[in-house]
């Protein structure tokens, strides 16, 4: 009988969820571990998020499953669990099962100090590259891109995500409207209830949504 196993999937931006940016990869690199490993897969599971933050639904999601179902979390990579040597230490510290396919079955106390030499080469990146800025803005250097097509680039990327937004929230919204919905925390409470997240994949508040409707309002009026 084949032990069974969940996929956990996380992409950074709600762009490179869409597009499948990374994620193809991930799902492949699982898919391939697995069928190695002799692992069933029963579930697939995807955030949009930042590996820094710890609140993600879709984790949660499968922690939840893996405890019922006796079934192992399966990533493709530490730091699509999470960058935080603290969260992943949490989830040993709370018998979470899970595996990386990179690393291959080994020890959770082996995957414990991979997060912290991990998170410890971030630090130190960072600290580094923030140094060297530094120095280059007390040179003179400007920092930043001021290349006309980069520029243009990024202009057309970001219009790009607006409108993969509007089109994915904006029938929502009018459906809100149309069955009554007035305030902005009526709008959040209608599309929280049936599951439909914001631009960063949380739940809605007043002051996301308040953004969101004058592109709504923006787009309808063009």
């Amino acid at each position: 009988m084949k032990r069974k196993a969940i996929s956990y999937i996380r992409v950074s931006t709600d762009n490179q969820g869409k597009t499948g940016y990374g994620l193809e990869d991930q799902r492949q690199r699982i898919v391939e571990f697995c069928d190695d490993e002799g692992f069933e897969l029963i579930e697939f599971f995807c955030d949009v998020d930042s590996g820094s933050k710890s609140n993600r639904p879709e984790l949660m999601k499968a922690i939840a499953l893996a405890k019922e179902t006796g079934a192992t979390i399966v990533c493709a990579r530490l730091c699509r669990l999470s960058r935080s040597a603290h969260f992943i230490t949490g989830l040993i510290a709370h018998g979470v099962p899970f595996i990386v396919a990179e690393f291959g079955n080994v020890p959770t106390f082996q995957l414990h100090l991979y997060a912290i030499l991990g998170e410890e080469e971030r630090r130190r990146i960072g600290a580094n590259t923030k140094k060297a800025l530094q120095i280059a803005k007390s040179r003179g250097v400007k920092l930043g891109t001021h290349n006309p097509k980069v520029l243009a680039g990024v202009k057309r990327r970001r219009a790009m995500e607006t409108n993969i937004l509007l089109e994915r929230v904006e029938p929502s919204i009018l459906k809100a409207k149309n069955e009554g919905c007035r305030t902005q925390q009526s709008f959040c409470d209608y599309l929280n209830d049936r599951d439909i997240k914001s631009p960063r994949g949380k739940d809605w508040t007043p002051s996301t949504l308040g953004r969101v409707l004058k592109m709504v309002r923006a787009r309808t009026e063009g």
